[in-house]
């Protein structure tokens, strides 16, 4: 088990980067918590209706015991201070905000950005997503309101990219008759395609009902 992996390590401290810490170590411990998705959008999460219950149940009182062991608790967002202190009652002088980073050269538009849409059948103006198909993504309602946008812009298309491990993304229709629609599910695209996409398109859409 990972305390009894850290025990001889002797270390000053110990960081866990997600939401739960191994409870079982004595030693010093913080924690980053990114958002708290399986207490506030169960339905996103774990697997069928009675799956989600018992896994936020068990998330929500894993999450509380963690904060409550963690000497300092770094959130990533401003939005994800206040959730933290108003559904899971953490101190708040525990709490630290730690925004995230971008590598600003990483995701720079590679030189070949402009022809990257036609190799990937994106021909016109398109709009861009990147998601993973769950419930909170929103992903339906967008090709909703696009499906409204083309009644009069006809030549729009839109681009969905994403890996969909559990298959959800079948629940926006056949891949065919999306197709026909300009709407383009185009799976797992590396990060030089995501970006080269972004930079290309009219605009990037996020329409999720819940982030960090």
């Amino acid at each position: 088990s990972l305390p009894r992996l850290l025990r001889p390590l002797r270390l000053d401290v110990f960081h866990a980067l997600h939401f739960s810490l191994p409870l079982a170590y004595r030693g010093a411990m913080v924690m980053t918590v990114h958002d708290i998705l399986p207490i506030l959008s169960p339905w996103s999460f774990g697997r069928g209706a009675v799956g989600n219950a018992v896994a936020s149940t068990y998330i929500n009182l894993l999450i509380r015991a963690s904060i409550h062991r963690s000497r300092l608790v770094a959130v990533s967002s401003e939005n994800t201070l206040r959730d933290v202190v108003t559904h899971l009652h953490a101190d708040p002088q525990k709490l630290r905000k730690a925004y995230l980073g971008i590598n600003v050269t990483e995701f720079a538009p590679p030189p070949e950005a402009g022809v990257v849409p036609a190799r990937l059948g994106l021909h016109g103006p398109f709009f861009v997503t990147v998601t993973n198909f769950k419930p909170h993504k929103n992903t339906g309602r967008l090709v909703e309101a696009f499906r409204l946008v083309r009644q009069t812009h006809p030549e729009a298309s839109l681009a969905i990219i994403g890996a969909d491990a559990r298959g959800l993304a079948r629940g926006l229709g056949d891949p065919q008759m999306l197709a026909a629609e300009n709407i383009k599910v185009l799976g797992y695209q590396d990060d030089a395609t995501v970006t080269a996409l972004m930079s290309q398109a009219i605009a990037f859409v996020y329409p999720s009902r819940y982030e960090g």
